[in-house]
């Protein structure tokens, strides 16, 4: 279970890396992710500080995917690659996990 928290971010997914910039509230301790493609799988890449997305070197999401991480409140950046041109919106939001 998960309730979301703050604002999220989407990043146009295409065949290089897109990165973008999530802010965290305080107490948030995971991402929420979802690729809203039909048709390609992205991988993502969450960090404190500027980072790239290279394909299959992190977690990968199927088309229609989503998937909930756990992080800190501390993240600044993510970013995402398709797995061809797209480009395809990849949504990151922060979210508190229970448990």
């Amino acid at each position: 279970m998960h309730a979301y928290q703050g604002s999220s971010v989407s990043v146009a997914a295409t065949a290089a890396s897109i990165a973008g910039v999530i802010t965290m509230p305080a107490g948030a301790n995971g991402l929420h992710i979802a690729n809203t493609s039909t048709t390609l799988y992205v991988t993502v890449r969450w960090s404190v500080g500027a980072t790239a997305a290279v394909l299959g070197t992190s977690p990968t999401i199927p088309p229609n995917g989503q998937l909930v991480v756990d992080t800190n409140d501390k993240i600044t950046d993510v970013a995402a690659i398709g797995s061809a041109a797209g480009p395809t919106a990849v949504i990151f939001t922060p979210v508190h996990t229970e448990g």
